[in-house]
């Protein structure tokens, strides 16, 4: 984004120096064509090529550059899924011990 800019966006979204992260459901979509071996992802304004890692303004024809970080993804799934895996392995729970009502 232009550095100007990156106050009009969801400060939680904004990677230093002057990232935007997609919302989570357009990042799903993105990841989703990626991981499938997509060469590109069109939404309803933009088109992101993965080879060429732009977003292409399908109105205006503006682009720019686009950056998937790695580290976040590996952070977000991948540790989930150790997380649930070690988890399936785990030892149950000894049930929960509830008092009746006095």
């Amino acid at each position: 984004e232009e550095p100007h800019r990156l106050t009009a966006h969801n400060p939680a979204l904004v990677k230093p120096p002057h990232w935007v992260a997609y919302p989570d459901d357009v990042q799903a979509v993105l990841e989703a064509a990626f991981q499938a071996g997509h060469p590109t992802c069109t939404g309803a304004n933009n088109v992101v090529d993965f080879v060429a890692r732009q977003q292409t303004n399908l109105r205006t024809g503006a682009k720019r550059a686009v950056l998937r970080d790695d580290a976040a993804f590996f952070e977000r799934d991948v540790l989930r899924e150790d997380r649930d895996a070690a988890a399936a392995f785990a030892p149950p729970s000894p049930p929960a011990v509830v008092a009746p009502p006095a």
